[in-house]
């Protein structure tokens, strides 16, 4: 297991909560996933915890991200096939109803003991998963 402090961690990053599921989660860790789809979110480099849903999740990983790729759907279908080598029409699929959204660049990670989300809720009550 790495340290997020000497080897992740930017302190002049922002820091995100993010959720994802869990094979995504282990594709990220045995490298395997270098990029992210979504419709839409932060634009600019970031860093975050992972929250792996799911009935057994929690904070189990740490990810430093570059700024997002926007852009049309068979732009970003083909980005994906050509560096992740995913399926263009599923890409495409996914972001055709809009013809818009991004690829996050995943430049580094590291997984760390998981953090439950009942151990969460007694430090910080409040906390919503994404």
């Amino acid at each position: 297991m790495c340290t997020i402090k000497d080897e992740v961690y930017d302190p002049f990053l922002p820091t995100l909560l993010l959720s994802l599921h869990e094979e995504y989660v282990k594709e990220i860790v045995t490298g395997q996933k270098i990029i992210e789809y979504r419709k839409s979110f932060f634009k600019d480099s970031f860093q975050a915890f992972v929250y792996t849903t799911g009935s057994n999740g929690g904070i189990q990983l740490f990810i430093k991200c570059a700024p997002l790729i926007r852009s049309n759907a068979a732009t970003l279908a083909q980005i994906g096939q050509e560096i992740q080598k995913d399926d263009y029409g599923e890409i495409y699929d996914y972001f055709m109803p809009k013809d818009d959204g991004c690829i996050i660049p995943i430049l580094n990670s590291c997984a760390i003991k998981k953090i439950s989300l009942k151990h969460l809720r007694a430090v910080m009550p409040e906390i919503v998963v994404p």
